[in-house]
């Protein structure tokens, strides 16, 4: 990290001398050999931005969706070995370990802004998520889709609709049907977000893992999530999704950002059948989209390189601290219902 020398960013074939009224140039990271990133934030809004530099100082893009293809499997090859490991994990029974070098990326990662580290998260997803189906309860029990290649495994209109009749607790247990076996089976991992809460499940004798998740009020993020609302189901190992929410392609990177944040906490606590980690606050991404999609100006007043149209981040509302959030882990003595 270092301070933000405006003059040693080139845009155009200029230095850069000046910037939008309001906005700061926050700091600048080394992110990988190939790549700086210098993060802004304007005073009066509190959004961020991030101008992607390459190691000569020169604008890229300002968002990591701007980047070239080239430039972005450049900069993800940079964290596969952390990232690979972690998406892994999200579909396998037992949580793998992480090399000390990748325990060194992710200690490092998490010394960025969040706008930074989700930025990477969401290339991540386009490049490793692509194929990503996404189904309403009714699409789905249209489609016959297999959920297990292997075992040649169906799932019932009457699993997903009881499944996704799963009611939301505030207690540390949650217990629902699992669409394979059928049988009754206890989440074993709770992980709330400021999007929601996650609960993870393992049908083990299928070794099938699969969330549920809770969407918290789309107004008011410090309300806990309905119960009365239907879950979203996660099933990872075949990249699918059955629910009527909007959001619901964006579940998959919010957990993959869960799990990288607290690794280290779900590995330890893996064995036992609840964890609650409150309160993380690593983005409002789903009230924040529209202004994304639809902003038109970057934080400087030079022109925006033909090809980069996206001025800031999607995410303009994150705290620069790695971790603002509260841990507690609780842990009950039953592993089967």
């Amino acid at each position: 990290m270092t301070s933000v020398d405006l003059s040693s960013i080139i845009l155009n074939d200029e230095p850069v001398k000046r910037l939008y009224p309001g906005w700061e140039a926050v700091q600048r990271y080394k992110v990988t050999p190939d790549f700086d990133v210098v993060f802004f934030k304007e005073s009066e809004t509190g959004k961020e931005a991030c101008w992607w530099l390459n190691n000569k100082g020169i604008y890229l893009a300002s968002h990591t969706f701007a980047l070239n293809i080239e430039d972005q499997k450049k900069l993800l090859g940079h964290f596969s070995l952390l990232l690979e490991p972690i998406q892994r994990s999200l579909h396998s029974p037992i949580v793998e370990s992480l090399t000390e070098e990748a325990q060194e990326l992710r200690a490092f990662l998490l010394t960025m802004p969040y706008t930074v580290l989700f930025e990477i998260i969401l290339i991540w997803g386009t490049h490793n998520i692509s194929r990503l189906l996404t189904f309403t309860p009714d699409q789905f029990v249209r489609a016959e889709v297999i959920m297990d290649q292997n075992q040649s495994v169906y799932v019932s209109p009457e699993q997903i609709n009881h499944l996704l009749a799963t009611p939301y607790s505030a207690k540390d247990s949650t217990a629902t049907t699992s669409p394979f076996s059928g049988l009754p089976i206890m989440g074993k991992l709770k992980l709330s977000c400021s999007e929601g809460t996650f609960v993870r499940f393992t049908d083990t004798s299928y070794k099938a893992v699969f969330y549920l998740f809770w969407h918290r009020h789309p107004v008011n993020k410090d309300l806990p999530p309905d119960s009365a609302l239907e879950p979203i189901f996660y099933y990872p190992k075949r990249d699918l999704i059955i629910g009527e929410n909007p959001i619901s392609g964006l579940v998959p990177l919010w957990l993959i950002m869960l799990f990288l944040i607290h690794h280290n906490e779900i590995k330890q606590s893996e064995s036992e059948i609840a964890t609650d980690l409150d309160n993380i606050k690593f983005g409002h991404i789903s009230e924040d989209w529209d202004i994304f999609e639809n902003a038109e100006l970057p934080p400087s007043e030079e022109p925006i390189p033909e090809g980069n149209k996206l001025p800031f981040s999607p995410l303009p509302n994150w705290q620069e601290s790695a971790s603002p959030f509260s841990s507690t882990i609780s842990i009950n003595e039953s592993k089967k219902i």
